[in-house]
């Protein structure tokens, strides 16, 4: 058995990160979010997504015209993330786990015409 599959057999909450394994021993994060948990952790970095979600969301329904549905489905989730559902804490942590294996398309072409293809 390799190292690495020793640790995920020890640490269920140890995360893959491209071809690296993070587990939860890192360092406590500072004050502005629960100091009494780690931050490195999959609820830490899911919980920071969706605060870093939460900030996006609530800036662009001030400055774009989006619909009142959307408004009305986004005000739902602004909430703590420790009061959110399993289900959407569930859809952080895969989105979070998502983020961390997948690389970004930086030449991506985006369209803004509005049109589709």
């Amino acid at each position: 058995m390799s190292e690495e599959e020793e640790i995920e057999d020890i640490d269920p909450d140890a995360w893959r990160v491209g071809d690296s394994l993070i587990r939860g021993e890192l360092p406590y994060h500072g004050d502005s979010v629960d100091s009494a948990k780690p931050l490195y952790t999959p609820d830490g970095i899911a919980e920071l997504a969706h605060r870093l979600w939460t900030h996006w969301s609530q800036h662009i329904a001030e400055e774009e015209d989006i619909s009142e549905d959307r408004l009305e489905r986004w005000k739902q989730l602004w909430i703590p993330y420790e009061d959110l559902s399993e289900e959407d804490k569930e859809d952080d942590r895969r989105l979070v786990q998502r983020f961390l294996s997948e690389k970004p398309d930086y030449d991506a072409e985006i369209d803004t015409t509005g049109d589709p293809e």
